[in-house]
């Protein structure tokens, strides 16, 4: 990911830190181009781990269906 440009300390308005900004034009856009690739990969990974986290449930789903299956095949 793109290093972000360093913006004003503590700016006092919002034409005070879009002065800066506009300073350094290249730095920002370049940042920001960056910013949605870095968000949609994010995404992607969170997709990725949703669809894990739901096959480990059902995998344990069923395993506590088939421990209780042979429980009650022992009960009998």
């Amino acid at each position: 990911m793109a290093t972000r440009p360093k913006p004003p300390t503590n700016p006092d308005t919002a034409a005070e830190l879009a002065a800066y900004v506009s300073q350094y034009p290249e730095d920002w856009m370049f940042y920001l181009r960056n910013m949605d690739r870095y968000a949609a990969a994010l995404e992607e990974e969170i997709a990725t781990l949703r669809a894990a986290a739901r096959a480990y449930d059902s995998a344990i789903s069923s395993l506590y269906v088939e421990v209780s299956n042979r429980e009650a095949i022992i009960r009998y």
